[in-house]
């Protein structure tokens, strides 16, 4: 099974286990919105601005910024394996992200 049908499962499995389609609550409070506070009103001229406008934003946040995201990735990535993992073949579908987690966490060793 390739990685983007593995990712697709694994999706569809969260929203499932969410009880919603879509992100739950939790992530929309904790994420950060990048048009509440800078861009609200905002009219862009083209694509390409929109594009730019969010590039520059996430080259601004920091190593935690990533760091945090992918710890939550992996926690709901599990949970969902654990709860679901008829719809997800375990082992491949997480040692690419816990292989990701490794790397970073030790890179400033």
């Amino acid at each position: 099974m390739t990685i983007p049908i593995l990712l697709a499962k694994l999706k569809n499995c969260c929203e499932i286990s969410s009880g919603e389609s879509g992100a739950n609550s939790d992530s929309l409070d904790s994420s950060p919105n990048l048009g509440s506070k800078h861009y609200a009103g905002t009219m862009f001229s083209s694509e390409a601005d929109v594009k730019t406008v969010v590039e520059n934003w996430l080259n601004g946040q920091g190593r935690d910024f990533y760091q945090a995201g992918l710890n939550k990735l992996f926690l709901r990535s599990d949970k969902c394996l654990n709860r679901f993992a008829d719809y997800v073949e375990k082992l491949s579908a997480s040692m690419p992200i816990n292989s990701l987690l490794y790397i970073l966490s030790n890179d400033n060793k």
